[in-house]
C-alpha cells in the first residue's frame, strides 16, 4: 500500500518543498566553489609518490604559514648563529608526526645521540617503503638522507636563519619554488642542510655540480609556494630557473607556465 505525503496549508507537498531547497543548495554550493581561488585546485593529490611526498610536504609548509604567520626557516641557528635545527624537523607537527616532534630535544644539536635516535621515526609517504623525505626512485642512496631540500639564498624561501612570510613574494607566490628535489644529496633529513643558491649549478640533473637532481630520467620535481607540484625538463634555460627559484626578483617566468612545445 503506497502512503501519500500530505499537502501543506500552501498547497505544495514537502517533497516538492524540499526538492527545491535541495536544488537551491546544490547551485550555491556550485556558486561557492566557483569563488574558492585557484590554490585549492592545486592541493589535489599527485599520483606519482615522489610527487604525492612533495605536496604532503607543500601542504605542511602552508599550515606552518598559517599558524605561525611565516613559513620555516631553512634551519634554527644556535647562539653562535651555527645551523642546529632543520626545516623538516619544525613542520613535523603538520606532517602527523607530533609525538616525534615532542621527543625531539631544541636545545640539543640535531646529531646529539638522543635526537640521531628519532631518526628512524620520521613518518612515511605513500610508498611506505620509504620515509616522506625520501624519493622512492632515490633507491641508491639511504633511505633517512633526504631528497627535498631548500634553496637558500638572500631572495629565495630563506636565507637560513630568517623566515619570509606570503607577503615577501613579491613576485607571486604561485611563481616561486620553495622546494626541490635532490637525489644524493647525502643529507640526513634532521640535518640543517640544504642547498645554496650563490653555489649551486641552475642544469637540472648536472652530472658535475651540486643542484636540482633526480632519478626520473629527464627532469625533476619541484613544489610551488602555492602547494602545486610541478616537473622540470633538464632543458630548462638557467636563467628562468634561477628566476622561479626568487621571490623578488621581477623576472618574466610566463614561459614555464605558458611554454610554446612542451607540457610540465
Amino acid at each position: 500500500m503506497r502512503t501519500e505525503l500530505p499537502v501543506s496549508d500552501s498547497g505544495k507537498s514537502p517533497r516538492r518543498k524540499w526538492g527545491s531547497v535541495l536544488a537551491l543548495g546544490a547551485v550555491l554550493v556550485l556558486f561557492a566553489l566557483l569563488l574558492l581561488p585557484p590554490v585549492q585546485a592545486v592541493r589535489k593529490a599527485p599520483q606519482h609518490p615522489c610527487r604525492n611526498s612533495l605536496w604532503q610536504i607543500g601542504i605542511a609548509m602552508f599550515n606552518y604559514e598559517q599558524k605561525y604567520g611565516c613559513f620555516p626557516p631553512a634551519y634554527v641557528a644556535d647562539k653562535q648563529g651555527r645551523p642546529m635545527h632543520s626545516w623538516r624537523v619544525l613542520i613535523l607537527p603538520f606532517l602527523g608526526a607530533e609525538a616525534l616532534y615532542d621527543r625531539y630535544r631544541f636545545d640539543e644539536p640535531w646529531n646529539s645521540p638522543h635526537n640521531l635516535a628519532l631518526a628512524g621515526g620520521v613518518p612515511h609517504g605513500r610508498d611506505e617503503d620509504y620515509p616522506i623525505f625520501h624519493c622512492p626512485n632515490d633507491r641508491d642512496s639511504d633511505k633517512l638522507d633526504t631528497s627535498y631540500v631548500m634553496v637558500v639564498g638572500p631572495r629565495t624561501i630563506s636565507d637560513g636563519p630568517t623566515s619570509t612570510s606570503e607577503r615577501d613574494f613579491t613576485d607571486g607566490i604561485s611563481n616561486t619554488i620553495m622546494i626541490v628535489e635532490m637525489s644524493d644529496s647525502g643529507i640526513r633529513w634532521m640535518e640543517p642542510r640544504d642547498l645554496k643558491f650563490d653555489q649551486m649549478s641552475f642544469k637540472i640533473n648536472d652530472p658535475g655540480g651540486r643542484g636540482i637532481r633526480s632519478k626520473h630520467p629527464g627532469c625533476a620535481n619541484v613544489l610551488f609556494g602555492d602547494v602545486h607540484v610541478a616537473t622540470v625538463l633538464e632543458d630548462i634555460d638557467p636563467k628562468l630557473l634561477k628566476g622561479l627559484l626568487t621571490r623578488n626578483g621581477g623576472e618574466d617566468v610566463s614561459e614555464f607556465f605558458n611554454p610554446p612545445d612542451r607540457r610540465h
